[in-house]
């Protein structure tokens, strides 16, 4: 199960969808595991339960939650009566360990509530009101290196637990530091863990702005009216001949024998309720094109956009795990009736 009760005020309401399956909590918790001999063909029989429809069960209260939507439309935001107007974020994600990884290494944080290396069997939603920042986050442990998912699940509770503190550039910044040397403590208290290392991308959601950060290749992406464009740099090498992208890192977060330190990428976005944020581990990016990614944001929206992609990764092959964090904004206008 993922991970809950981390630091912080544990406030959302929390919308899960319900996806072929009764579950109730409010963590991003794993139904069960997928098999490798799940590709495409037996996804689409999976999509019929999912998409289903049916009542959506959260913390608290049965409510009809987000469904996907008609391209172009948005989420609606919860109604909550006697409020004025409210900022929501609505988180939709899962984690898989792709066709050929033994196991999944990727680690999640949406709020105060982390997956790590975990693998999911469908996406789920989160809302959260944006009256404190929201951090939303993935974290790829590094192949080759020991403990990728320690270091992985290591970096997003640090964050989880930093989230109220996330407030200005600065402040992202020095967590990602503060991370970084994390890391590398806990990697010296245990000989099987040197050198582990994950790469970290991300935003921040305030009321005022979104806040993006990456140290890696993980990638965040924003899409809206004109098109898809990716906010973070991937920190890579420069390819070789053939290749499209180097898997070779110039910085991650631990990753060395000794403590190196870090530059993290860091951009504001105004915060608007057309964009979407995608959010993601470079199994997804590495299977499939931006363009694939652009028809499927385009014609799909929420928990379903979250399984077109991971479908489309898996028809590609999966070569590696694949995390998908899908982050719309959502605004509830004033009522008249208060």
């Amino acid at each position: 199960m993922g991970d809950s009760g981390v630091g912080g005020r544990v406030h959302p309401k929390v919308v899960q969808e319900r996806l072929g399956h009764a579950n109730i909590g409010i963590t991003l918790d794993t139904y069960s595991h997928v098999t490798a001999s799940l590709h495409a063909r037996a996804a689409e029989q999976v999509a019929a339960v999912i998409f289903g429809g049916g009542e959506t069960v959260g913390w608290q209260t049965v409510s009809k939650g987000p469904q996907p939507t008609a391209e172009g439309q948005r989420f609606r935001a919860p109604q909550r009566s006697g409020y004025e107007e409210m900022k929501f974020v609505a988180v939709s994600a899962l984690s898989h360990d792709g066709l050929v990884r033994e196991h999944n290494e990727d680690s999640l944080v949406a709020g105060p509530f982390t997956l790590c290396a975990i693998t999911t069997l469908t996406p789920q939603t989160l809302w959260f009101p944006v009256d404190d920042p929201v951090v939303v986050a993935v974290a790829d442990g590094l192949g080759g290196h020991p403990a990728g998912e320690e270091a992985s699940a290591l970096a997003v509770r640090w964050l989880a637990h930093a989230a109220a503190n996330l407030t200005t550039e600065a402040a992202v910044r020095d967590a990602l530091l503060a991370c970084n040397e994390a890391v590398y403590a806990d990697a010296d208290r245990d000989p099987e863990r040197l050198t582990m290392g994950t790469t970290i991308a991300g935003v921040v959601v305030t009321d005022q702005s979104v806040i993006v950060f990456n140290v890696g290749d993980s990638r965040v992406y924003r899409f809206d009216e004109s098109g898809l464009v990716q906010l973070s740099v991937d920190d890579n090498e420069a390819p070789a001949r053939g290749q499209i992208r180097s898997p070779i890192l110039t910085q991650t977060l631990g990753g060395s024998w000794e403590v190196a330190p870090i530059r993290p990428h860091l951009v504001t976005q105004p915060l608007g309720d057309t964009a979407r944020y995608l959010i993601c581990s470079d199994g997804l990016t590495d299977a499939i094109s931006d363009p694939a990614i652009t028809a499927v944001l385009r014609d799909h929206d929420g928990g379903r956009a979250a399984f077109e992609l991971w479908k489309a990764t898996i028809a590609a092959g999966a070569p590696d795990n694949v995390t998908i964090a899908l982050l719309n904004i959502a605004i509830r206008e004033p009522s008249d009736s208060h």
